[in-house]
């Protein structure tokens, strides 16, 4: 299993977070608290950490960087589209239940060349973001960063991210009707040329019900509260938790 298997692992196969773990990172009102046993199941929880379903993608100034490049990120992005078929997320097809598929062209990270290549404003921009690069090129770091396709149809079903220790940026590219994500109880829709952050280690779907392909960016970055010299050991953490380097 690599570490991009965890991004997609489904609700059903989490256990439930011990109570005493997330009261223990819990510091605001008990109904809040109480939603988070619910619905914030990572496998790996940092204490400490600002816990919220949504956050401002304003207090990030490397998402205004995006949104200020959309139009030549988008470009490449609808170029690349016009080439070979993307490959699949691995493990996407537990998510999807076959109906409908979810598919990658990797950034940041492991198998990122052709992207790369492809693609050479966003990952440019990309390589700017300290909290991304350092995240996506840590082994067992349980992120990356991706031009993520969604087909007509297709819902990726209710499932929890890994830790807590990471977050999720999505820049909207090509936004159809019928096309919306829910994190914890909240349901939002994307804008093209616009960015949403959101804590994946909580509860979250997302479905296309359009005729068309949904296509966002995908930036897995460290979380804000999470020092960078911290970085390098959670990594290990979540290299000694989740990936057998031997598969």
């Amino acid at each position: 299993l690599g570490p991009d298997f965890f991004l997609v692992l489904p609700s059903a196969a989490l256990p439930l977070v011990m109570d005493a773990a997330v009261l223990a990172a819990c510091d605001i009102p008990d109904e809040h608290c109480s939603k988070r046993r619910r619905m914030q199941r990572p496998e790996h929880l940092e204490p400490g950490l600002t816990s919220r379903p949504w956050h401002d993608p304003e207090s990030l100034p490397w998402c205004a960087e995006l949104e200020r490049n959309f139009d030549a990120i988008r470009s490449e992005a609808v170029a690349a589209l016009a080439g070979e078929a993307w490959p699949l997320v691995r493990g996407s097809v537990g998510l999807t239940l076959g109906k409908g598929e979810w598919r990658e062209l990797v950034m940041l990270g492991e198998g990122s060349e052709l992207g790369r290549k492809l693609c050479p404003t966003a990952a440019g921009l990309l390589d700017l973001v300290p909290a991304a690069k350092d995240l996506a090129d840590s082994i067992g770091s349980c992120g990356n960063a991706i031009f993520a396709l969604l087909t007509p149809g297709a819902r990726l079903h209710a499932h929890c991210g890994p830790t807590n220790t990471r977050l999720t940026c999505h820049l909207g590219i090509q936004v159809p009707d019928g096309c919306a994500i829910r994190v914890g109880d909240e349901e939002r829709t994307w804008q093209e040329g616009k960015c949403l952050v959101f804590d994946d280690s909580w509860e979250h779907e997302v479905w296309n019900s359009s005729s068309s392909l949904r296509v966002v960016l995908l930036v897995n970055f460290w979380h804000p509260d999470l020092p960078p010299e911290r970085w390098k050991d959670t990594a290990e953490e979540l290299r000694e938790g989740f990936v057998d380097l031997d598969d």
